[in-house]
């Protein structure tokens, strides 16, 4: 079985202008990489495309796909960019009627409504992407997998979710994604929130705290093979737990780097520790 692993070439978004991780920037995909480790780690024939990073249009992405001719596509993207992306498959679905085509929302609160109007997914995973794809591409019963959307005789279904721990992931291959052309690198630190907002959709995500020794890893492994120093810590907020002997390593290792946080979590102090270690940018969001 041959499954791609496809970074669609989403449009930039206006709104977005202001976000440390906009639509346009050049970032590592590292979830999909994930993705690619667990597969060929099971046995899989795993094949990662990063159309944003080549800027392909949808005929010029089209075309990869179909030289590749794919058994399996999983393509993430934003809730935002869900038109672009059935104009994209959708022409790859009629050419090849067996095609499996497994997508995953951003932000997962949208995954009914996207599954409701989607002429295209077979299958929407709503977390725990890696783990949840090789259960799909197992050949288990979709009745019997967790964290996806799906249709059944019309009707959307939600199966139970899962959570995983974010320690036993796997590392990703780096070695599969041309590294040095892009301008950042996105590496987990944590997952999930110890709040509970309404509006965010990592609101049911249990919070986890990655090792420090496998966030270590990830960046010694991505500047052994060259390209860009940035590092983006990708998730909800950096200071709200002790992160000093964390700190302590980024600083021996003259990393530079991005991160984000809550308002009440950051103050002069805990800015000078992270501006010591290497941080050169914080974002900081603020609900409506």
């Amino acid at each position: 079985m041959k499954i791609l692993l496809l970074r669609p070439n989403v449009p930039y978004v206006a709104e977005e202008s202001q976000t440390l991780f906009r639509t346009d920037n050049n970032y590592l995909p590292y979830s999909l990489l994930q993705c690619a480790t667990s597969l060929i780690e099971k046995g899989f024939d795993s094949i990662l495309i990063d159309a944003k990073l080549d800027n392909l249009s949808q005929p010029e992405t089209r075309a990869r796909v179909v030289t590749i001719n794919p058994d399996v596509i999983f393509i993430p993207f934003p809730h935002y960019a869900v038109d672009y992306v059935e104009e994209l498959m959708l022409p790859l679905k009629l050419i090849k009627k067996d095609l499996f085509i497994i997508g995953a929302v951003v932000y997962d609160a949208f995954a009914e409504e996207v599954m409701e109007k989607t002429k295209i997914f077979d299958v929407l995973i709503k977390r725990n992407w890696s783990s949840t794809l090789c259960d799909l591409v197992d050949g288990k019963k979709l009745s019997n997998v967790n964290n996806i959307v799906y249709k059944s005789k019309e009707k959307v279904i939600t199966n139970k979710e899962r959570f995983d721990n974010i320690n036993d992931r796997p590392q990703p291959y780096f070695h599969l994604a041309e590294t040095w052309k892009y301008d950042c690198y996105l590496i987990p630190d944590s997952m999930g929130c110890n709040f509970n907002c309404l509006y965010c959709p990592f609101n049911k995500c249990k919070f986890q705290k990655r090792e420090d020794d496998l966030i270590m890893h990830d960046i010694s492994s991505l500047y052994d093979l060259g390209g860009t120093k940035l590092i983006g810590f990708m998730d909800e907020e950096m200071t709200g737990i002790d992160r000093t002997s964390l700190l302590k390593k980024l600083k021996k290792i003259k990393a530079y780097w991005t991160c984000n946080t809550r308002v009440n979590h950051i103050n002069k102090r805990t800015a000078k520790l992270l501006r010591d270690a290497g941080c050169i940018k914080i974002g900081i969001g603020f609900g409506e």
